[in-house]
C-alpha cells in the first residue's frame, strides 16, 4: 500500500462527522441500547397511561421522557455546536495538510508540525461514508476526510487497514 502527497483541509463539516463517528456505538452495544430503550419506552408509555388515569405525576416517565430527548438533543444539536467550536478554536484543525501512507507508517505533514507513526501505534479505525478515524487510543484519532482518495485506493486502503488493525470498529 502507497498512497503519495494527498493534499487536504479539514471543514467544520468533517470534525462534526468525526465527532459523529467516533461517538457512534458498537453494534454489541447499539444492541443492548436498543433492548433497553425499548424496556424504557415500554415503562414510559404505561408511566403515562397511569398519569392519564389517575391524575397523579408518575416521576419515572417523567425521567425517562427527558433522558430520552437529552439523548436526542445531544447528538443532533449540542455534539455537532461542540465540534464546530473546537474546530473554530483549533487553528491545527484547520490548516491544510499532506498525507503519505506507507506500508510501514502514516505520515501527515502541515504548517503545525509533521507526524510519521508505524502502523503498530494505531489501535484500530472506524469509517463512515465521510471519514475514517485512525485511533492511537480510545480517545485520541487522526481524521481522514475520504474525499482525499479515489474509489480505488479507498478500497485498497480499506483492505490494507483491515491487515493491519482488524475490522473496522
Amino acid at each position: 500500500m502507497h498512497m503519495t502527497g494527498s493534499r487536504c483541509r479539514l471543514t467544520a463539516d468533517d470534525v462534526v462527522a468525526a465527532y459523529r463517528l467516533h461517538h457512534r456505538l458498537s453494534r454489541r452495544w447499539l444492541v443492548v441500547v436498543v433492548f433497553v430503550g425499548i424496556l424504557i419506552l415500554f415503562q414510559f408509555y404505561s408511566g403515562v397511561r397511569i398519569m392519564l388515569q389517575s391524575g397523579a405525576v408518575y416521576w419515572p416517565a417523567l425521567i425517562m421522557g427527558f433522558a430520552i430527548l437529552f439523548l436526542f438533543v445531544n447528538r443532533w444539536i449540542l455534539l455537532p455546536r461542540r465540534a464546530r467550536r473546537i474546530f473554530q478554536e483549533q487553528k491545527s484543525l484547520q490548516g491544510e495538510f499532506e498525507v503519505t501512507i506507507s506500508n510501514d507508517v502514516f505520515a501527515s505533514v502541515s504548517d503545525y508540525g509533521a507526524t510519521r507513526q508505524p502502523w503498530d501505534d494505531f489501535v484500530r479505525w472506524k469509517e463512515d461514508p465521510d471519514v475514517i478515524l485512525l485511533y492511537q487510543s480510545r480517545a485520541l484519532f487522526q481524521i481522514l476526510p475520504k474525499r482525499v482518495v479515489t474509489a480505488e485506493e479507498m478500497g485498497q486502503f480499506r483492505m490494507f487497514l483491515g491487515k493491519q488493525l482488524g475490522p473496522a470498529a
